[in-house]
C-alpha cells in the first residue's frame, strides 16, 4: 500500500487447449489453441484482501487436416477465416468464464490468525481453473543471517538480515541464561557487532543474543553466537619431558589452529627448547628441549612456547616443564582436608623419606592461586584448565634445596589410584 492506493503486480498464464475431431469418412481434421492470460493482483485498500483480476486473454489457433480428399482440404482452406474467427471468439468467452472467476483472499486472517508467531506465507506456485489455489512455504518475514556464529574476543562481525527483507530493522545483544560477564555491543542501524574484551569473559567462552527487530511489524529474528577467549587454540597447553643430555631428545609434539584466516608463527620465549618457526599444514609442530643445566637453581625449568596468529597480532601459550634433574620432594593433594566440588585442595609436599615438610608454595602456571600453607583455591573465571605447582625449601642462602611439582586438573576431581601392576616383577 502508498498512499491508500492499491499497490498492483502483474503476472501472466498460459494454456494449450487441444481439440481432435475425426471422421471415419475423409479422415482427421484437429484444431489446436493456445491462450494466455494476463492478470493484475493487488491488496484492496478497504478490505485489505488480495484481489486478482484479468485484463484480457490472447488465443492463437491453428487447424490441421490428416487423411482427407483435396475437395475437403481445400474447402477448409477457404473457410477457415471466418471458422476459425468463431472458434477464437467462442474459446475466449468460455476461458474468461472459467478463468476470471476468482475469490479474493483474506490476508488479514490467513497472516493474523493462522499464522499469528509472525510468519508469512510465500507462495511458489498459483493453479486454476475454477478457483485460485496457492502452494508455498511458511516462512518468517525476516531471518538473521547468520543464524550461529563463533569469533574471538574483541572481535567483531556484521550481521545481516535475509536479502528478500526490504524494510529496515532495529538491532540488539543480551546474554544468554547462565553466561555471566561482558556481552559485548552493537551497532542499532548496522548491525556491526563488537565481541567483549579477553578481560570481560567469564571462564572459557560466553554466549549472547544478537537480534533484528522489524519495527512495523515488531516481528523479531535472533542469532547465537559464542565467544571465546582464545581463538587460538594450543594443545597440549602444558606437558613434561627431560632435558637432553646423552640419550636422544624426548621431543614433544603441538599442536596448534585458529578461527578464520591468518598464519600462526610458533617460538619458544622461555626456556632453551627450541621449536620451528612454522608447523605442518596438519598444524602440528614439534618442540625439542635444550640441553641439560647443572647449574640451575632447582631440578626443574619451565620453557613457554608462544603461538602467534600473524592476522590478527593474538597469541596462545603452552608450556612445557622440563625435568634436568629427580625432584626431591612429592606434591599430592591432602584428599580428607580437600573440597573439591568447592574449588578447593590442600596440597602437601613430602621428602624421599615420606616425611611432610614446609614447603613454599607456588602456582607457576594456569589457573588459581595457593597459599603459604598448600591450600589451593580455583579461579571460575579463569581461562586456564590446568595448574602447575611447585614446592620448595631453601637453604641459608636462599638457595633452592628440595623442590617438587603437580599439575591439577582444572575444575578439581578425584581421580582413582592407579591400579597395581601385578605382571611386572
Amino acid at each position: 500500500m502508498v498512499g491508500g492506493k492499491r499497490n498492483d503486480s502483474k503476472f501472466s498464464m498460459a494454456t494449450v487447449i487441444d481439440k481432435r475431431t475425426e471422421k471415419q469418412s475423409f479422415g482427421t481434421v484437429e484444431a489446436r489453441f493456445s491462450v494466455k492470460g494476463n492478470y493484475v493482483a493487488g491488496v484492496d485498500p478497504a478490505s485489505k484482501n488480495l484481489i486478482i483480476h484479468s485484463t484480457g486473454f490472447e488465443v492463437e489457433s491453428m487447424f490441421f487436416a490428416y487423411d482427407v480428399p483435396v475437395e475437403v482440404d481445400r474447402a477448409l482452406v477457404d473457410s477457415s477465416g471466418h471458422a476459425i474467427a468463431e472458434l477464437k471468439k467462442g474459446v475466449s468467452l468460455s476461458v474468461n468464464q472459467l478463468f476470471n472467476n476468482i475469490h479474493e483472499i483474506n490476508l488479514l486472517f490467513l497472516h493474523s490468525i493462522l499464522f499469528i508467531d509472525g510468519g508469512v506465507v510465500k507462495a511458489t506456485t498459483a493453479h486454476f481453473p475454477g478457483d485460485i489455489a496457492v502452494f508455498g512455504k511458511i516462512c518468517a518475514p525476516l531471518t538473521i543471517e547468520p543464524k550461529e556464529c563463533l569469533m574471538g574476543h574483541s572481535a567483531t562481525y556484521q550481521f545481516e538480515v535475509s536479502k528478500d527483507f526490504t524494510g529496515k530493522v532495529e538491532w540488539g545483544v543480551t546474554a544468554i541464561q547462565g553466561s555471566t560477564g561482558g556481552i559485548g555491543r552493537i551497532n542499532k542501524e548496522t548491525g556491526l557487532y563488537t565481541a567483549p574484551s579477553d578481560g570481560e569473559i567469564h571462564g572459557t567462552f560466553t554466549r549472547v543474543r544478537i537480534t533484528a527487530t522489524d519495527p512495523a511489524s515488531n516481528y523479531r529474528s535472533s542469532g547465537l553466537v559464542t565467544i571465546v577467549r582464545r581463538d587460538i587454540t594450543a594443545n597440549p597447553v602444558v606437558q613434561v619431558t627431560s632435558a637432553t643430555g646423552d640419550e636422544p631428545p624426548q621431543t614433544r609434539t603441538l599442536s596448534a589452529n585458529t578461527l578464520g584466516q591468518g598464519v600462526l608463527e610458533w617460538k619458544v620465549v622461555r626456556g632453551t627448547g627450541t621449536i620451528p618457526l612454522k608447523g605442518g599444514p596438519d598444524g602440528k609442530n614439534i618442540y625439542t628441549p635444550g640441553p641439560k643445566d647443572n647449574n640451575i637453581d632447582g631440578t626443574f625449568t619451565i620453557d613457554r612456547i608462544e603461538v602467534k596468529n600473524l592476522a590478527t597480532g593474538k597469541i596462545q601459550n603452552a608450556h612445557v616443564l622440563v625435568n634436568h634433574f629427580a625432584s626431591e620432594l612429592t606434591v599430592t593433594m591432602d584428599m580428607p582436608n580437600s573440597s573439591l566440588p568447592n574449588g578447593k585442595a590442600k596440597f602437601k609436599a613430602v621428602d624421599n623419606r615420606d616425611k611432610e615438610v614446609t614447603a613454599i608454595w607456588k602456582v607457576e602456571e594456569g589457573n588459581g592461586a595457593i597459599d603459604s600453607d598448600g591450600n589451593f583455591t580455583v579461579d571460575p573465571a579463569g581461562p586456564d584448565r590446568y595448574a602447575l605447582i611447585t614446592a620448595r625449601t631453601v637453604d641459608s642462602g636462599g638457595y633452592t634445596d628440595k623442590d617438587g611439582w603437580i599439575i591439577a586438573p582444572v575444575p578439581l576431581v578425584e581421580l582413582p589410584d592407579r591400579p597395581i601392576d601385578t605382571y611386572s616383577d
